[in-house]
């Protein structure tokens, strides 16, 4: 081959020769004469390759094949990346020297190559696909040709790196790194079926192979001699141990014979190294993590020993954090600490990952160089010692002390950095000042902190001495509170306490989170320096320290408390870093004089159903303003008084007026009402009419907008937001309609009352203590097309509010003349009601409220006299009423004969005062009301529900039903409409329409007559006394000495009219027992001595099977529990009660026997309970001993309760 050659012009590539040499000899090696051997050579002498003249094209032709080593390798040095590096290069170039040849046979001739892959040239290890992923190597590491190659575990020896060189036609070599020999097989096919090893050899011999094929056989390649593809290179037995032989082997595509090709470590790290050189500029940095910008590479103690760990810790900006960035020729990154000298080194110099990474002295290892590598913003650290392995935070953890280690690239954000240069960062903070120099004008401020509501910048306690500490506290508009800002000549604020006269400073300048803020004397230095940068929400900033990007002021843990610290911290977003500049001393502009006469309601110009209210309706100094929906009340009326440029707010029910809170300019100040006052500023606003439509207010105190947020009003500063903009709605209805009371405002218990209720024309108006009656109701009705003007009709008789000649108040039908008319004024928190007539204002006479006051006419004075109140009020209370026709009160709803039994009929009945044409009205939580009738206890009731035209109404025992429900309507005139809960269309109704004694009540569909016109008329009663007729045997005259039981019961059924005697009763239908004394007589109650008694249960049983003997449709009830109170609702059904009670009604006896929940005792006795007076507070009593008996009902009750309130009734 070409020892030599010089080529010039257009010379051939040393490939291209190579080929076009090996077509030479291959004809060469065909020729069968010396002569055409000879002739060959001569030709291949004679080619015109452009060689210069006078140059030596040949100086050797030799032997072909590949040429013996010049030098020898040395083995790959671990100590030195750039070491390992250059020897890679200087291999692969001696093995691109050598103009190799291709095989020796013309192998290639005929053949498809495109079977075959394309590689590229480089260094490799041939790495096995079986599992434990082995490499061929050398053993050894011996340089002796003729060594075999064995399969052995990944060690990153030179004896395991091949050089793979491209030898043409997809033909390839593999030179071994440490001994410079290639990978051969014996240049002899035919012995390929004894599957020989493969061993390393020069190839110059002839004897042995060294170009191959590659196929690619899934995720790898399959290496083939040229000379016979037919075998490939082979794992003996699949086997994955290490020291297993190579071999060649039939080829089978198996993993025993599939390699991939892995570049060295080194050479990884070398590409790498290169690729990012650029990445990052050399120069002193903190290196923070990008998982908490603010904790930093750091030597832990500040160490300068050799060894000392390393560690992340909150920034300090000490030498122990800062660390100079230096890259070599080949790319690789030293990090050396400008606090020791040291540089960052893996110890040990262990590729594991957890390997512990310290300072150390520069020793040029790749334990100390590392790849800056790009990623996104940040950089991640790479070791020189293992492309896998880079810089990485111990758990993630990035609390101080947390250890630095190397450990396996995981992409996580624990193993990334950013690399912050001071004096960079701190041009651009520079430029930051510059471009937000004008956020802020210089002036007088306070500085409102976005947590803790009202709370602002203050010096703890106004002090004056440097190092003063700075806090949160409420807004109190003192000079400690107050702060003057300047900018220097770069842009920077200067923040002076007004109080000390003392700049707002970081204590020693630290860049340490959480490090206090204070007051101190000026230096220029940058610790008292700020930048103001706009922050949200709109109007708050952050103020950006000097010292170091994202460095800003902060409250303490977002605390709302009064002394909550003020400190540095990173900047978050949160609002524990925003603050407001607050002038302190405002210049608010005169308003323009709008024309707001009159009264109005104000609210959010986005949301007129909730308007500003004052909480409560209350009239006190302080009460809150707020929103809130729309009532109609006083609380919610307000007048603008313009006054020398400026408008006071007022409200209509309390006369105060809106006024900021202290006039504090701490925005969210809070507003509520005070005292009306034309000279304090805190109530004077200047409002502006936006284009819109809407207006904004201004406060000339404080320079704060009113606001509203969360229903609450406060200051706020202008934001120009649809919270900032007001509508205002003049009233044209001060009064709402509907029904009312009106009471005086004077005192709030007498109210305009119809003299006696009069129904009459001309019935006079007067003063009167509440009562609830439904003649000091009141219809308020506004005049159509009159602003502010009203008719007031009495609910009594229809007749409205009119004033007479003589300046007199009464009621008169309704004509259409001003006299009849009123218009609301507010005054006093309360109505005054101009007669629209006179001019002239109702007027309580003389100021007096006692009942009786007339009402009248009388000029405007001013006094309470003339104020009223409305309160709205239902159409009917609960109370006791009777409830007559409209059209003839003399007739009214009663119940017929009287009865207090189920199904009654009512009727029209001319009015006669008795419990039978009274009622008890009750209000149900629905709205509804139940109608009881007095005597009865019984409800006005629709019979069977029928919710029908037509339906009867009669009385039933409450049920709760809709049939005993019912709604009431005024329709006029002093004339009610009682509407079923059945039906709504479905009303009370005189049958007929009829007046007469006995008219017939039922429902009926509504139809505006005066049938269905009542009127409910407040009366009282006294509940009448009940003695039924119940008859007495004396149980001793008829021989039942221990038989009052049998006896009460006979007394009972004889009031029924059965034909019963005692003894009868005792002997056939009360059962004995010698034991049992609840449900039989227990012994004999003809005896004595051998008589006891029995209790409700038997009682009961008995009387029930007596009155089933007789075919009865009465029954008896064991009605024991119920209340003596309650067995009265019997009597005045007409039903006598048996009840237990003791002999004489005196103390219960001794107790002597007991059986379940009953016991007997010795002055046992039972009598019938039969009538009871509620005014005297008596009962009646039936007594089979004493006779006819009247007892206190307390003491019977007692007495009835102490024996186990046993009670039997029959029904």
């Amino acid at each position: 081959m070409l020892k030599q050659y010089e080529l010039v012009g257009d010379a051939l590539c040393r490939r291209c020769w190579r080929d076009l040499l090996g077509d030479v000899m291959r004809h060469i090696k065909r020729a069968c004469t010396l002569l055409q051997v000879g002739c060959l050579l001569a030709l291949l002498l004679a080619l015109p390759i452009g060689l210069n003249s006078g140059s030596t094209a040949f100086a050797e032709i030799s032997s072909i094949g590949l040429p013996a080593e010049d030098t020898e390798q040395t083995e790959d040095a671990a100590g030195s990346v750039s070491d390992s590096l250059s020897s890679d290069t200087a291999q692969e170039g001696e093995s691109s020297d050598e103009n190799l040849d291709s095989v020796s046979e013309d192998s290639t001739e005929g053949v498809d190559l495109t079977k075959y892959a394309t590689l590229d040239e480089g260094t490799y290890f041939l790495t096995s696909t079986l599992s434990g992923h082995r490499v061929l190597d050398v053993p050894g590491g011996s340089v002796s040709a003729g060594a075999a190659i064995q399969l052995y575990g990944r060690n990153e020896t030179a004896a395991q790196q091949f050089v793979l060189v491209d030898l043409g036609s997809r033909q390839y070599a593999f030179k071994n790194i440490k001994s410079g020999l290639y990978l051969c097989y014996p240049n002899d096919a035919s012995r390929f079926t004894d599957h020989p090893r493969l061993t390393q050899n020069s190839g110059n011999d002839g004897a042995w192979g060294f170009a191959w094929h590659a196929r690619q056989v899934g995720g790898g390649f399959v290496f083939s001699p040229v000379v016979d593809d037919d075998f490939a290179i082979d794992i003996a037995g699949a086997s994955d141990s290490n020291g297993i032989e190579i071999r060649l082997y039939q080829f089978n595509e198996s993993v025993a014979q599939t390699f991939t090709l892995e570049k060295p470590k080194a050479g990884i790290l070398a590409e790498l190294a290169a690729a990012h050189a650029s990445d990052l500029a050399d120069g002193t940095y903190y290196i923070r993590s990008a998982k908490s910008s603010w904790q930093t590479l750091d030597v832990a103690g500040g160490s300068r020993s050799s060894g000392a760990n390393v560690q992340i810790y909150a920034l300090n900006a000490t030498g122990a954090q800062t660390w100079t960035v230096s890259h070599d020729q080949n790319g690789f990154v030293t990090l050396t600490n400008s606090g020791s000298g040291l540089v960052l080194d893996v110890s040990g110099r262990s590729a594991q990952s957890g390997t512990n990474v310290q300072q150390y002295a520069s020793n040029g290892s790749a334990a100390q160089k590392w790849i800056a590598v790009k990623d996104g913003g940040s950089i991640k650290l790479v070791s020189a010692l293992d492309p896998s392995i880079c810089l990485d935070i111990a758990g993630g953890n990035t609390s101080n002390g947390t250890n630095v280690r190397t450990w396996s690239d995981n992409g996580t954000i624990a193993q990334r950095w950013t690399f912050f240069n001071l004096d960079v960062q701190r041009e651009q903070l520079d430029a930051l000042a510059q471009q937000n120099a004008d956020n802020i004008a210089d002036g007088r401020y306070v500085l409102a902190l976005g947590v803790g509501g009202a709370k602002v910048l203050d010096v703890n306690g106004g002090s004056k001495v440097n190092g003063g500490n700075v806090q949160s506290y409420v807004s109190n508009m003192t000079a400690a509170q107050q702060w003057d800002i300047s900018h220097d000549e770069l842009g920077y604020l200067i923040i002076k306490n007004v109080s000390s006269g003392k700049v707002l400073d970081i204590a020693g300048g630290s860049c340490t989170l959480g490090t206090n803020i204070q007051q101190y004397s000026s230096n220029g230095s940058r610790a008292q320096r700020w930048i103001a940068v706009p922050s949200v929400p709109g109007g708050s900033f952050r103020l950006q320290s000097a010292v170091l990007p994202d460095l800003v002021l902060d409250v303490a843990g977002g605390s709302s408390s009064n002394g909550a610290n003020i400190q540095t911290y990173a900047s978050n977003g949160t609002s524990a870093q925003n603050v407001r500049f607050v002038s302190a001393v405002p210049n608010v502009a005169p308003s323009d004089d709008f024309g707001l006469d009159g009264w109005f309601t104000i609210s959010l110009a986005s949301d007129s159903s909730r308007v500003f209210d004052i909480s409560g309706g209350s009239s006190s100094n302080g009460a809150n303003v707020q929103t809130y929906a729309a009532n109609g009340t006083f609380a919610q009326v307000f007048k603008f008084v313009y006054e020398h440029g400026y408008y006071r707010i007022v409200n209509a029910q309390s006369g105060k007026a809106l006024d900021v809170d202290g006039g504090n300019v701490c925005p969210g100040t809070n507003v509520h009402q005070w005292s009306s006052d034309g000279n304090n500023a805190n109530q004077l606003f200047s409002i502006v009419r936006n284009d819109d439509g809407s207006y904004t207010v201004t406060n000339k105190a404080t320079g704060l907008v009113l606001s509203v947020a969360n229903s609450n009003v406060y200051g706020d500063i202008p934001s120009d937001s649809a919270s900032q903009r007001l509508a205002f709605t003049k009233l044209t209805s001060l009064l709402p309609e509907g029904f009312f009371t009106i009471s005086n405002s004077a005192s709030s218990s007498v109210v305009l009352d119809v003299a006696s209720g009069s129904a009459s024309d001309g019935a006079n108006v007067q003063l009167y203590g509440s009562n609830k009656s439904i003649a000091q109701k009141w219809k308020v009705a506004k005049v159509a097309d009159r602003d502010n003007t009203y008719t007031v009709e009495s609910l009594v008789s229809g007749k409205v509010l009119t004033a007479d000649e003589d300046g007199n108040v009464c009621v008169r039908s309704f004509d259409n003349g001003d006299a009849r008319l009123w218009t609301a004024q507010i005054d006093k928190g309360g109505i005054n009601f101009v007669n629209v007539a006179t001019g002239k204002v109702l007027d309580a006479a003389g100021g007096s409220t006692s009942n009786g006051t007339n009402i009248r006419l009388y000029d405007s004075n001013g006094t309470l006299a003339q104020s009223f109140k409305l309160s709205a009020c239902s159409l009917v209370d609960s109370g006791t009423y009777v409830i007559a026709a409209a059209s003839n009160r003399s007739k009214v709803l009663d119940v017929a004969s009287g009865s207090r039994s189920n199904g009654a009929n009512v009727q029209l009945w001319s009015s006669n005062d008795s419990g039978a044409q009274k009622w008890n009205v009750s209000v149900n939580l629905d709205g509804t009301i139940s109608i009881q009738n007095c005597r009865s206890k019984k409800y006005l009731d629709v019979l069977n529900a029928q919710g029908a035209s037509g339906a009867n109404v009669q009385q039933w025992q409450g049920n709760g039903s809709s049939a005993q429900r019912w709604r009431v309507d005024y329709v006029g005139g002093g004339s009610f409409v009682i509407r079923s809960a059945l039906n709504d269309s479905l009303v009370l109704d005189v049958n007929g329409g009829a007046l007469n004694d006995g008219a017939n009540i039922q429902i009926y569909a509504a139809n505006g007559s005066d049938a269905q016109g009542f009127y409910f008329a407040q009366t009282s009663y006294t509940p009448e006394a009940v003695d039924l007729a119940v008859p007495v045997y004396n149980q001793y005259s008829v021989g039942l000495p221990n038989g009052c039981e049998s006896a009460a019961l006979t007394n009972v059924l004889n009031y029924y009219g059965f034909g019963v005697g005692p003894c009868e009763m005792a002997d056939r239908w009360i059962p004995r027992s010698s034991w049992d004394f609840v449900w039989c007589f227990w012994g004999d109650p003809h005896s004595y001595n051998n008589g006891n008694e029995i209790c409700a249960p038997g009682l009961n049983r008995a009387a029930n099977n007596f009155l089933a003997s007789r075919g009865s449709s009465l029954r008896s009830y064991d009605v024991s529990g119920t209340s003596l109170y309650d067995l009265c609702n019997y009597l005045d059904d007409g039903h006598p009660v048996i009840i237990w009670t003791t002999v004489h009604q005196g103390n219960v006896g001794n107790i002597y026997a007991r059986q379940g929940g009953y016991f007997a005792c010795a002055n046992s006795h039972t009598v019938v309970l039969k009538g009871y007076n509620p005014q005297t507070n008596k009962v009646m009593i039936s007594d089979t001993i004493d006779g006819y008996t009247t007892c206190d009902r307390d003491w019977i009750a007692w007495v009835y309760q102490q024996r186990g309130a046993q009670a039997v009734v029959i029904k």
